[in-house]
């Protein structure tokens, strides 16, 4: 750096540097030891010639309007740029912070791995879905024959509402949900109970996470069954309400680190309406809809009661 000038008076240095830096000739003042002078400093000794050609200029006329007014915009720039930069710096803190939380999340948790292992044991003993003696347990109800061989009559007939529930066989009111009957059924459901059940159990924590689980299986088994009867299963209302809450969070919470792709909302809300038209066949939509009610209240919950605490 090489000095262009001193100043006597510090508003007077200040304006002149903005005017510079205006210019294009970087600059900066400093102050003395005993804070009676200002000088300015160029930062490039290309420019050296110019800046001081223009102190010259500025000591004959140094009110003129057109020296303030520069550096008035000089600031201006200043600030904007700065801004920029806060802004970028900010960025890549939550980039950053995102990548690991992210990285975290991939991990899948202990009861995501524990609900996979255990649909696909459930699967391989039903012959992938076809023989539904070895886990007629896991239904919410059983079938009985009452009458013709071929035509089976729930027992809900002799109008008893969930007999076995009744009879105290409560896991019936979860274990519907490790039914599968195909491996296209099996695999998506078991993809984003993966992606999103891993992400919400080490965010949240196992606790967290089983209690969310057992409400949403119980409360879409028994909406299907309520509609459809006990002809049903799958993981699938679990799932929807696993996307409802990621959904929700991510919406209304983004600073949680718990987020979705607007793609992957378009996708499952898509899917989410096709499956209603009756064009892929028998799906339990009333399971979809209970689970993506459960998840979307407790994700949109969740997400108030936080960014309230942080505001």
């Amino acid at each position: 750096m090489r000095p262009i000038g001193e100043f006597d008076d510090e508003e007077r240095a200040s304006t002149f540097s903005g005017y510079l830096n205006y210019k294009g000739i970087s600059c900066e003042v400093e102050e003395d030891d005993e804070g009676k002078s200002w000088t300015v400093w160029a930062h490039n000794e290309e420019t050296l010639a110019k800046a001081i050609a223009e102190i010259h200029e500025f000591r004959q006329k140094p009110d003129a309007s057109k020296y303030a007014e520069l550096a008035r915009e000089a600031q201006k720039q200043e600030k904007k740029e700065r801004k920029i930069e806060e802004n970028k710096a900010s960025r890549w803190r939550q980039e950053t912070l995102r990548d690991r939380w992210q990285d975290r999340n991939r991990r899948p948790g202990i009861m995501t791995m524990a609900l996979i292992i255990t649909c696909a044991a459930t699967f391989f003993v039903s012959k992938m879905g076809e023989n539904t003696e070895p886990v007629g347990a896991f239904y919410i109800s059983e079938y009985v024959h009452l009458g013709a061989k071929d035509a089976p009559v729930y027992l809900a007939a002799t109008q008893t509402v969930l007999p076995e529930v009744m009879q105290g066989q409560v896991w019936r009111l979860i274990t519907p949900i490790f039914l599968h009957f195909g491996f296209l059924h099996i695999l998506f459901n078991m993809f984003w109970l993966h992606d999103l059940g891993s992400l919400i159990e080490n965010r949240r924590g196992t606790g967290h996470f089983v209690a969310f689980i057992l409400l949403a299986a119980i409360i879409s088994n028994i909406a299907q069954y309520c509609v459809s009867g006990p002809s049903f299963g799958g993981m699938s209302g679990v799932v929807y309400a696993l996307f409802g809450y990621v959904w929700m969070k991510g919406k209304f919470d983004p600073g949680d680190g718990i987020e979705m792709n607007p793609s992957t909302v378009i996708i499952m809300l898509g899917w989410f309406v096709l499956c209603f038209t009756g064009m892929f066949g028998h799906v339990a939509n009333w399971a979809h809809a209970a689970g993506l009610a459960v998840g979307t209240l407790w994700g949109y919950a969740s997400a108030m009661r936080w960014t309230g605490n942080r505001g």
